[in-house]
């Protein structure tokens, strides 16, 4: 059966700012930029019953978009899968909201003026990519239940002060290679999954990396920071795991010291020695990055770039 298509145009009408909500329930969201207007969007769907609902209207110069589909009494949940290409204009800041039950979904910051980003879906693959400049940008938020999680911010985000990303069970890629000058807090979340999060950008103000993973593999890759100063400018990496392997890798020459609490664990760190409860390595001398982990039965290995690293099949599949 053909699907309907429907092409809609929604105009700012002088507004200052947007909060764009799209809220799906089986289908295909991709987001991106490059409107004239505030948003232009194709929509294909089944049947004209199912017809997708675009709203908007605007008070005291901030203007609400909410795209969904219809509401029908006892059958939203079994909806047919829809395909919405939705693309929005630049000349406001933009709260963007995305909430999809079970689907694909695509965002593409390039062409937008974001000042939020909060994605949420229960099943399928999610692709966040903010690459440009976000002057605006506050608050990115990714969740999803299960499926795989990409983000990947490299760019310049000079008002970005939070990063939340959980994910209950699926692989889960973070880069991060721009220039985040008022980043102070990172936290990744995974109930079960394989987890990767590489900083190689720049970092003026990141007090707290926190990782914490019930269960799974997770990899912290600290490599592209080249200087010692940029990494006392990372303040330190909390580790909270039950079960897992946790790997993290340092630049060359960074001074760090470990923390390891477990009540049955391991840690691997080549080149640290022990000073009293923490182990440290040569170029320590009273501060630098600090490494913190507690768990009840996991691994902790940290190396330098410089060292040789032998893949375990987890990390080599999460990569």
């Amino acid at each position: 059966m053909d699907k309907l298509t429907d092409t809609v145009s929604v105009d700012l009408q002088g507004t200052e700012a947007v909060r764009a909500v799209v809220k799906l329930a089986s289908g295909k969201l991709d987001v991106r930029g490059g409107a004239e207007s505030l948003m232009e969007g194709t929509f294909a769907y089944a049947s004209e019953a199912w017809k997708p609902v675009v709203a908007y209207g605007v008070e005291e110069g901030r203007g609400t978009l909410e795209v969904r589909q219809p509401i029908r009494e006892g059958a939203n949940l079994e909806g047919p899968e829809y395909e919405w290409d939705i693309a929005l204009g630049d000349a406001v800041p933009i709260q963007l909201e995305t909430k999809v039950a079970s689907g694909s979904v695509t965002v593409a910051g390039a062409g937008m003026k974001l000042s939020s980003v909060d994605t949420a879906t229960a099943s399928g693959p999610v692709s966040v990519d903010l690459s440009g400049d976000q002057a605006e940008l506050k608050a990115v938020s990714l969740k999803t239940a299960s499926g795989r999680s990409r983000l990947v911010m490299d760019g310049a985000y000079r008002a970005l002060e939070t990063i939340d990303v959980g994910t209950a069970s699926g692989p889960t890629d973070i880069e991060l290679s721009g220039d985040f000058p008022a980043l102070r807090r990172l936290k990744v979340g995974s109930a079960s999954g394989k987890v990767r999060v590489v900083l190689n950008g720049r970092y003026g103000a990141l007090e707290k990396l926190s990782i914490n993973l019930a269960s799974g593999t997770a990899e912290v890759d600290l490599s592209g920071v080249e200087s010692g100063e940029q990494a006392l400018a990372l303040g330190s990496v909390k580790l909270d795991c039950v079960s897992g392997k946790m790997t993290v890798v340092l630049p060359p020459n960074a001074p760090a010291s470990i923390k390891f609490t477990a009540l049955s664990g391991k840690v691997d760190a080549p080149g640290f020695t022990a000073d009293g409860k923490r182990m440290v390595n040569a170029a320590w001398a009273g501060e630098g990055l600090r490494v913190k982990m507690s768990t009840v039965s996991g691994k902790l290995k940290v190396r330098t770039a410089e060292s040789e690293t032998v893949a375990t099949p987890e990390m080599a599949e999460a990569s």
